[in-house]
């Protein structure tokens, strides 16, 4: 049943030792083209060790202006994961939500990304965010649309999938866009 987005209460929490255990799960599984992708690590098709992910998350926290956390639902059930960017310029920080696939379209998604785009736009001096999603990823094109963002170009030949290449398409949201579609102070 699909709550109102409103009232879904997410807490962030740092990822510890018992959450590698959950993490290895899903890019050992489901969500492991997409957890491959956050966690940089470009062979999208292979399996990773608890020990290569926690060395890759390791390596995220190390770096400036950039964060790993889970997402928690106020009952206390590990949702997902979320990773916000602005190392290389924070006026235009990119932020990725994987939900697990148990818990998608019932508002999550939405939710995180509603907040994620509020603390970028409302708690930072980002004056744009960014996000791309593979052109096969109809539903994360589809969910970003619907958040606002607008398609801004596309990376050719970006990667391989089932041995066929495919595009990476590039949306962006300007702070302009976020304040006339959600409110909130300039």
């Amino acid at each position: 049943m699909r709550k109102n987005i409103e009232q879904i209460a997410l807490e962030y929490r740092s990822i510890e030792e018992p959450d590698i255990e959950l993490i290895h799960k899903y890019q050992n599984g489901e969500c492991r083209a997409e957890l491959s992708d956050m966690l940089n690590f470009g062979e999208s098709w292979a399996p990773m060790s608890k020990d290569q992910i926690k060395d890759k998350i390791d390596d995220i926290r190390k770096e400036k202006r950039t964060a790993i956390f889970t997402i928690w639902t106020k009952d206390g059930r590990c949702i997902g994961v979320s990773d916000y960017y602005g190392r290389w310029d924070p006026r235009t920080p990119r932020f990725g939500i994987i939900i697990w696939p148990e818990y998608r379209r019932q508002g999550y998604g939405t939710s995180m990304a509603r907040e994620m785009m509020g603390r970028c736009f409302q708690d930072s001096i980002a004056h744009s965010i960014s996000g791309y999603a593979p052109e096969w990823n109809e539903g994360s094109l589809a969910f970003m649309k619907k958040l606002g963002f607008t398609k801004v170009g596309i990376e050719r030949r970006s990667g391989i999938r089932n041995g066929k290449f495919f595009d990476s398409v590039f949306l962006d949201m300007l702070k302009t866009e976020y304040l006339a579609k959600y409110g909130g102070r300039d």
